[in-house]
């Protein structure tokens, strides 16, 4: 592909458009990237509660936090 969008190899989607397969191959089909899919569709709250969690000081660092969720 060309223009201005070729430094993008692949897309993150998450919440609710993660459970429409058809969105998600339509998505894929129109912008020629791979559509990744993470395996929880809540990642967008996960990451606000991982943020509260380091601000809070419940984890020293980020490295901390994801080593702790395997």
């Amino acid at each position: 592909a060309t223009g201005p969008f070729t430094a993008i190899s692949r897309l993150s989607v998450d919440g609710g458009m993660t459970q429409n397969l058809a969105f998600c191959e339509l998505l894929a089909d129109i912008t020629q990237r791979e559509v990744v899919v993470p395996p929880s569709s809540e990642m967008t709250a996960f990451g606000a509660a991982s943020a509260a969690a380091l601000g809070a000081g419940i984890y020293a660092s980020l490295a901390e936090l994801t080593t702790s969720f395997g």
